[in-house]
């Protein structure tokens, strides 16, 4: 422990009292696991009757602990190494790291409600933790150069700050709902959810810039943008995760240009996802089994109005619930894997052209009319199933048909039907791993 009374020799009163500080390898940083808890170790610093603190680093690493700095409202970090600050004390309003050359990694959320005004870091990695309230309305955050993460907990509300620098937003332990707008924003690539959220948030005003949006772990919370330009949106599981997680809020991204949505192995992706205008929609399920048991789900209903093509390709499963309601498509495909269910709606009123593959096998409807398997015309006839029956509406443009294919499609020959699709405007198609079985075995 550091202590420091500056009232001995530092001059008070209405004047900023500055104390300059350099450290050389002081504490010890984490070097636990991911997901584990933080074995670091801090110098803890208490100086009393200072307002502004100058740190100078060097050395490989330096953590402190600066809660004890209860006057300071101005803590300025320079030097190199990385530099790791647990804690601040509730009177700090401004955190200027920009003059550090090494990772900054910084906690700064016990600083008063609305009181943050500045936060910058300088040319590494950095990673900094502000609970969303600290922040005032117009605070000017800036991430410098580097890969940095800016990571915000708390209370929500709205808020519009002067920010730049920081690529990646982390909502992790927000407790109310959060507005955040990139009115006067530049370089937000990525926005992140993570640990435990109990509401949700909203970009807003992001203009057209491209957006990867990532899911941690079970997330229940709705998280929306308002990006016109990509967006891929992908769940994924703790680096723990030893079986399904649920990801069951809502996605809402309906001013994308695009959308790609990305399973994880270990996830149940069951909110709704809607990408309104997205012109294109692609769709990507991973696979893991466990015991025999696929551990990897989609169940969502993905909403893209816009979209004039889609590509599913999912090695998990495709479960009860998925599907895409594409109104303008014309064009589809989908890919199932060789071992998982697959039960996925379809609704495109103006599908001409759908590919269905599942292993290496190829089905391609060329209109609403004529179905085709490697351009063999197949059987039609009203669809009939171990589930529910489903029968062909009287209308001049729609058909049910069983789609039969096999390793001697080529010459024409026709092999026992796997594959229900029901086109009528609404298309569905169930793959199940039993089917597969019979036809193995037929």
């Amino acid at each position: 422990m550091l202590t420091y009374n500056a009232a001995s020799t530092v001059a008070t009163g209405t004047q900023t009292d500055t104390q300059s500080l350099k450290l050389t390898d002081v504490g010890a940083i984490n070097t636990a696991a991911a997901g584990a808890a933080s074995n670091a170790k801090a110098l803890d610093v208490t100086i009393a009757k200072v307002e502004a603190l100058d740190i100078t680093t060097a050395g490989t690493a330096n953590t402190l602990d600066l809660s004890g700095v209860a006057d300071a409202k101005s803590i300025k970090i320079t030097g190199a190494g990385q530099t790791e600050i647990q804690d601040v004390a509730a009177a700090t309003t401004s955190f200027d790291a920009s003059g550090a050359t090494g990772n900054v990694i910084a906690d700064l959320t016990s600083a008063n409600t609305t009181a943050l005004t500045t936060v910058k870091t300088g040319t590494g990695d950095d990673t900094v933790t502000v609970a969303a309230g600290d922040l005032t309305t117009t605070a000017t955050v800036d991430g410098g150069s580097g890969a940095d993460t800016l990571k915000l907990n708390g209370a929500g509300g709205t808020i519009q700050p002067s920010f730049a620098g920081f690529e990646t937003i982390e909502l992790a332990g927000i407790t109310s709902a959060l507005t955040f707008s990139g009115t006067n924003t530049s370089n937000i690539t990525d926005v992140k959810v993570s640990g435990t959220n109990t509401a949700g948030a909203s970009f807003v005003n992001m203009d057209a810039t491209d957006l990867t949006v990532t899911t941690v772990g079970g997330q229940g919370n709705n998280i929306a943008a308002d990006n016109s330009g990509a967006v891929t949106f992908n769940a994924t599981a703790t680096a723990t995760a030893s079986g399904t997680e649920a990801n069951s809020g809502s996605a809402t991204f309906d001013n994308a240009s695009s959308l790609t949505v990305n399973v994880g192995e270990y996830v149940n992706q069951s909110g709704a996802i809607s990408a309104a205008a997205a012109k294109e929609v692609t769709v990507n399920v991973a696979s893991k089994v466990v015991n025999s048991v696929e551990q990897t789900q989609l169940s969502s209903a993905i909403t893209a109005g816009e979209a004039t093509t889609f590509t599913v390709t999912a090695d998990g499963e495709l479960a009860s619930g998925s599907g895409i309601d594409a109104a303008k498509a014309t064009s589809g495909s989908l890919t199932t894997g060789s071992t998982a269910d697959a039960d996925f709606d379809i609704t495109a009123a103006k599908l001409t052209s759908l590919r269905k593959l599942k292993d290496t096998h190829l089905l391609e409807s060329s209109n609403s009319r004529v179905p085709w398997v490697r351009s063999v015309p197949v059987q039609t006839q009203t669809a009939v199933s171990r589930k529910p029956a489903i029968a062909a509406e009287r209308k001049p443009n729609s058909i049910s048909c069983w789609c039969q294919y096999g390793a001697g499609m080529a010459s024409g020959r026709l092999m026992r039907p796997v594959t229900r699709v029901t086109h009528r405007g609404m298309m569905r198609l169930a793959n199940t791993a039993s089917d597969r079985k019979n036809t193995r075995n037929g």
